[in-house]
């Protein structure tokens, strides 16, 4: 997947939250710099992992959860089919993940 980078769901939180200034400063440089090379992707899994984690561990507001998701939608999203479910359960199990980092994986 040559040019594209992978946003991860923490790389994510950094961004919207403000509890640690210097990584939500190099997460901003960083997915600002990615966004205008047009190389970001996103999983629809991300996508939901954010709105957990804002949501469940940040205490954002439900509405105001979902609008830092919609502010990340627009970026390519890799989408999930039977196969790429198979391929990162065979990924989970080569690498020792669990299911859900197999996913994010196989979708980087």
């Amino acid at each position: 997947m040559s040019g594209r980078t992978f946003l991860d769901t923490n790389v994510l939180v950094y961004l919207f939250s403000s509890d640690e200034p210097g990584k939500q400063s190099r997460a901003l440089s960083a997915v600002e710099e990615l966004v205008r090379r047009g190389d970001a992707v996103i999983s629809t899994q991300v996508m939901q992992e954010l709105y957990a984690v804002l949501t469940r561990k940040l205490g954002l507001e439900a509405d105001a959860a979902a609008r830092c998701v919609e502010s990340i939608a627009g970026l390519p999203v890799v989408e999930s089919d039977g196969t790429f479910v198979l391929d990162a359960i065979r990924l989970a199990g080569a690498a020792h993940l669990s299911i859900w980092d197999a996913l994010v994986v196989a979708a980087a």
